[in-house]
């Protein structure tokens, strides 16, 4: 057996032990695998996978979808964040991309995700449609704030245009703080070019 296929098969037996025992409690069976990649369970109304990109991105995800029983195509899946920032769980944040170099740390972030999957996703893993349906609502209101968050930022970037343009450093400077992390690296530079304009004055004062 090759390095990898062994690797690959050390994966899915980790996927097994942290899913497995979870999966049962709700009535599902492990349906499909892929070595070294995924593990799809299911019953007849809900589907869980846990997948890791072990190639790429190191990336570990668990996603939670409803089985559509009448026909047509499945409604696409939840993610974990998704499932918990739902609930306003405080590990809504930390759940969004997991990644694990190597098994330990597999090891320790399917243990992990387990656990939040049996905390928080104990109705969507039996199927209950009120759950999903409250959940699709959830996504559709981030999808809001995100697009209004987006604009927002695009009107502070005009702005920002502005001030530079009329040698508003000072302006220049509240308007990149308004930014926060959102911040680029090339802005991260002009930045600085409007505090060395402004004698030097660190953004950081009064912060």
């Amino acid at each position: 057996m090759s390095n990898y296929a062994s690797s690959a098969q050390d994966i899915l037996r980790r996927m097994h032990e942290c899913f497995d025992e979870i999966a049962a409690r709700h009535g599902m069976k492990c349906v499909a695998e892929i070595a070294g990649y995924t593990v799809t369970y299911e019953n007849e109304l809900s589907r869980l996978t846990v997948s890791y990109d072990s190639r790429r991105s190191r990336e570990v995800y668990v996603l939670i979808s409803a089985i559509q029983t009448h026909g047509g195509p499945h409604p696409p899946p939840f993610d974990q964040a998704e499932v918990l920032g739902s609930k306003n769980s405080p590990d809504a944040t930390s759940v969004g991309c997991v990644r694990a170099e190597d098994p330990p740390s597999l090891r320790l972030v399917l243990e992990k995700l387990a656990n939040l999957t049996d905390i928080w996703a104990g109705k969507l893993l039996d199927g209950d449609a009120e759950e999903f349906a409250a959940l699709a609502k959830f996504r559709e209101w981030r999808s809001v704030v995100y697009a209004q968050d987006v604009k927002s930022r695009a009107r502070i970037r005009s702005r920002i245009g502005v001030a530079w343009e009329k040698k508003d450093y000072e302006d220049v400077l509240d308007l990149y703080r308004a930014l926060g992390l959102h911040i680029t690296d090339p802005e991260r530079q002009r930045l600085a070019e409007a505090e060395r304009l402004l004698g030097g004055q660190a953004i950081s004062e009064g912060s």
